[in-house]
């Protein structure tokens, strides 16, 4: 009787663990969520072109690859929790700069900032469920989580266009900060710690550099990350370009631009649901064969689009959807494998994970930044570009495994 309920508590325990991070992750993912939608006008409002404007979401994204490969190995040295609150406090001070910006330059520096904070809630949540869980139920974790935090991309944006109707885009930011001091005092008073002392890596045994060279030359775990990372790009092509096609281009309000982009969150929603009851039939690595599969089928179906019907985003709103589903397939999916190479170096791997990530973001947006010419095809070239880079790199993988397992065999 006594373990069961030691085994029930601590069940309860890792269940608020994972709430509580999935609070500090959705205030992060607000802070661009509540933004997207007002770039075509703030792009207005301080009078700059579309490629400085693209600065706001290009530094954002090089802020948080910047600081992710900090806090990933910091943590396997002095636990999850104080570089949780480290990271987050930064990304309260961007918030709050952001909030009170005075100008262009300012509102540059302050979502800056914000990268810099807001990575240490992906790193932290993916090592601290690796802490808690096994590589299977991680897949099915993640999974589940994304059920629940891409919501906030879906409500987000519609959110923010109210807000900026009725209050002006500079509100969103206000409401941004409120809801990073939540978020930040939640973890000040409920957040525990999953890596104890006895568990950690420090410096003195196994140096930073060192850390990072066994996961760079690890081929398979960078092929992971790089998989997840370059899908992730593809996304950023949307979410860098539709603001400027929808809203200026087809001349859809924001508001009527927020609802346009909800159905692709809902596409993944599903996508998140399909994979995580699939999982146990079909297991990870053919789920993630499907998610790549289907993303460049949905790449190509979208520059196909784009050409036969130029004048139609409701159409292309589709394909993109199918695009986002087939996405939820490899973002649950290609984490999981990655920790499971280094299993004592969540952190470390997870910061890698995150850091690369956002660099291929961020080059996913600067270069819709410079290459969209205010049609669709520009952006569908693209997110087939990026498709067929991460199923290229799963190939390689699947070849790679398959000649050492055969060399294994052999000895």
């Amino acid at each position: 009787f006594f373990l069961r309920a030691m085994g029930e508590i601590s069940m309860k325990t890792n269940t608020i663990t994972i709430s509580i991070l999935m609070v500090a992750i959705s205030s992060t993912f607000l802070a661009t969520d509540l933004f997207i939608p007002s770039l075509p006008i703030i792009k207005s409002f301080f009078g700059v072109t579309d490629e400085t404007m693209g600065l706001t979401l290009s530094l954002n994204l090089l802020g948080f690859a910047i600081s992710a490969p900090f806090y990933g190995p910091l943590s396997d040295c002095y636990g999850r929790r104080p570089l949780m609150l480290i990271g987050m406090a930064v990304f309260l001070l961007g918030s709050l700069v952001c909030a009170f910006v005075p100008s262009f330059e300012m509102l540059i520096i302050g979502r800056f900032f914000q990268g810099i904070g807001a990575s240490v809630a992906g790193v932290i949540t993916f090592a601290v469920i690796k802490d808690l869980y096994t590589i299977k139920k991680c897949a099915q974790i993640i999974s589940s989580m994304d059920m629940v935090i891409v919501i906030i991309p879906a409500i987000g944006p519609i959110i923010g266009a109210y807000i900026i109707e009725f209050m002006g885009w500079q509100a969103n930011f206000v409401i941004i900060a409120i809801i990073s001091v939540i978020a930040f005092l939640l973890l000040v008073i409920q957040m525990p710690e999953s890596h104890p002392p006895e568990t950690r890596h420090f410096f003195k045994d196994l140096s930073f550099l060192k850390i990072y060279h066994a996961l760079f030359a690890s081929f398979p775990f960078m092929c992971y990350v790089l998989v997840s990372a370059t899908i992730w790009g593809g996304l950023w092509v949307l979410i860098a370009g539709t603001p400027y096609l929808i809203i200026e281009l087809f001349g859809f309000t924001v508001v009527g631009y927020a609802y346009y982009c909800a159905v692709g969150v809902v596409a993944y929603i599903i996508g998140a649901a399909v994979n995580r009851f699939l999982i146990p039939k079909y297991g990870i690595d053919a789920l993630l064969w499907f998610g790549l599969m289907f993303s460049v089928v949905t790449g190509f179906t979208s520059i196909l689009v784009a050409y036969f019907t130029p004048d139609s985003p409701y159409i292309l709103r589709v394909t993109t959807a199918f695009y986002t589903f087939a996405m939820a397939f490899v973002f649950s999916n290609a984490p999981a494998k990655a920790l499971a190479v280094f299993p004592r170096l969540s952190g470390s791997s997870s910061s890698v994970m995150t850091s690369v990530e956002m660099a291929v973001a961020a080059l996913a947006s600067f270069l819709t930044s410079i290459l969209y010419d205010d049609s669709m095809m520009s952006l569908a070239l693209l997110m087939m570009i990026f498709s067929l880079v991460a199923y290229g790199l799963h190939y390689l993988l699947r070849v790679h495994l398959s000649t050492a397992t055969k060399g294994e065999t052999a000895s």
